[in-house]
């Protein structure tokens, strides 16, 4: 436990932690801003508020578990770590733990002061706008935040570095936007697996994807259920953090 905590003390004293959470500050108060209401009101739907801001959110909070591994392997403090707790196993699952509960307050902090516009709207208003779901999906972005943490430190690890934690992800966002009509023509039911549909749907509790063309070639659709995605993202961040593990483990850390 008292190395959870320090691990938890160093991530709050970097000045890393706290620029991203100044950029999710800023970037979440542009849309939260106006305030929520009917479409009559000219308001942002909640839903939508709280989607925006999600996504800002699990972004600061991947590049939050990218930096704070990545940083220690670029500076080589990783190794003076090491000195102090010569078990890795250890050292990587106190730093896994501290990494899930900042990735946690970071969403928090970002996705926070938008709930509380909505929640203190008017009750009438609230009712209309569609905001009664608003607690639930602050829930689903609190895990998103976590997933995205844990997934941008377990690839920190992999890659040992920053950047390519950072820019692989969003790399391999692109290629699937690029080629999203070659994968819905070709391989259509792919889309139901792929990593941004299971976001998609932690953030909104379902999403609708294509899944095959019946018989008379129409495109059928397929709802991918928040336990679904919530089970597929568990078992594609065990599978990530168990590689980082491995790596961690046995890999030298100074080359």
């Amino acid at each position: 436990m008292s190395l959870i905590i320090a691990e938890l003390s160093r991530i709050l004293h970097r000045r890393a932690t706290w620029m991203l959470v100044v950029v999710g500050l800023a970037l979440t108060a542009i849309p939260s801003l106006f305030l929520v209401g009917t479409d009559a009101e000219g308001g942002i739907p909640a839903d939508g508020l709280m989607l925006s801001c999600g996504l800002i959110g699990s972004f600061l909070c991947l590049c939050l578990g990218a930096t704070y591994w990545g940083a220690d392997f670029r500076h080589g403090t990783i190794s003076s770590l090491l000195l102090f707790v010569p078990s890795r196993t250890r050292l990587w699952v106190a730093r896994t733990l501290a990494l899930a509960l900042a990735s946690m307050g970071m969403m928090l902090i970002v996705a926070g002061h938008p709930v509380l516009r909505i929640l203190l709207r008017h009750a009438t208003v609230m009712a209309a706008s569609g905001t009664a779901g608003v607690l639930p999906m602050l829930v689903r972005v609190l895990v998103l935040g976590v997933v995205s943490g844990l997934a941008g430190g377990f690839l920190g690890i992999v890659f040992k570095n920053t950047a390519g934690a950072v820019l692989v992800p969003l790399g391999a966002l692109m290629v699937r936007w690029l080629l999203t009509d070659v994968v819905v023509e070709h391989a259509v039911w792919m889309v139901r697996f792929l990593p941004d549909t299971y976001v998609s749907a932690l953030l909104q509790g379902e999403t609708t994807v294509p899944w095959r063309v019946d018989a008379s070639g129409e495109l059928m659709n397929i709802t991918v259920t928040y336990p679904e995605a919530l089970g597929g993202t568990t078992l594609l961040l065990t599978l990530l953090g168990v590689l980082s593990w491995a790596l961690f483990r046995y890999r030298s850390v100074t080359e």
